[in-house]
């Protein structure tokens, strides 16, 4: 569409320019006219001064008998064309403010539609230490103005969790499992624990992670005072093994023979 209307506002500059080089060509010969119906009127007849002329040397102002000439005396000027090409661009500019209007339409009813979209909200009935047993809570809710599902029972699932078992994104409890996860034992993107982590970051005694800080550690870095991985820090340090592998041609180093007794 917007290449369509660049190539319309060219074609209109265009004729906009032919317009006015005829219009000047229409203009230079009326004068001649003059001058030549005062020289026939007159008792002598001079020769044109084509100094005094520069529209002279021009050949389609200088032939009376052009084309363009002609088109010009007879009244062809391409009005038309360019009142064809306000018209093209009117239409294009309705177009483009229809379509504006059904996208800013459409755009307020998917965000209607959104807001009232509704998150999961299920719970159970039943009650332990005055916790539901299980409940998941996700997405927003504009009925109870919740931006965020929150879930607090013994097992919970949500974007925010609370529970014995809680698995969401911010999970918190005695197992959790989550992208940011704190408890006894976690499991998560950045896990803390106050016995077991595992995770990319994971902090705690015992604690298995890409960066590990804890008592026992083990990872890519760990930190702690028994560590072990490919770049450990701590009091007692461990690498790993390398692994021997045989070339193609190498053959196994037979095995060593007890003799019998």
């Amino acid at each position: 569409m917007t290449d369509r209307v660049a190539e319309l506002e060219r074609r209109q500059a265009q004729l906009e320019a032919e317009l006015a080089d005829l219009r000047q060509q229409l203009h230079s010969r009326r004068g001649r006219r003059r001058r030549a119906a005062a020289g026939r009127s007159a008792p002598t007849h001079t020769a044109p001064d084509d100094t005094a002329n520069p529209d002279s040397a021009n050949p389609d102002t200088a032939n009376p008998g052009s084309a363009r000439t002609r088109r010009v005396a007879e009244g062809a000027v391409p009005d038309g064309r360019r009142q064809r090409i306000t018209e093209r661009r009117q239409r294009l500019a309705a177009r483009r403010a229809e379509r504006h209007s059904e996208h800013q339409a459409r755009r307020a009813a998917r965000l209607a539609r959104r807001r009232q979209r509704r998150g999961v909200r299920w719970r159970s009935t039943r009650e332990v230490w005055g916790l539901p047993l299980w409940e998941i809570a996700c997405g927003p809710d504009a009925q109870l103005g919740e931006s965020h599902g929150h879930a607090q029972a013994i097992l919970a699932v949500g974007d925010r969790a609370d529970g014995v078992v809680a698995i969401g994104g911010i999970a918190r409890g005695g197992l959790a499992i989550g992208g940011l996860s704190f408890g006894v034992c976690s499991v998560g993107g950045l896990a803390g624990g106050l016995l077991a982590a595992l995770g990319g970051v994971a902090l705690a005694p015992f604690v298995l992670g890409g960066v590990a800080i804890g008592g026992a550690a083990m990872g890519g870095v760990a930190v702690g005072i028994r560590a072990h991985g490919p770049a450990p820090v701590g009091v007692h340090v461990s690498y790993p093994e390398p692994r021997q592998r045989a070339g193609r041609g190498a053959r196994a180093a037979p095995a060593e023979r007890v003799p019998p007794d």
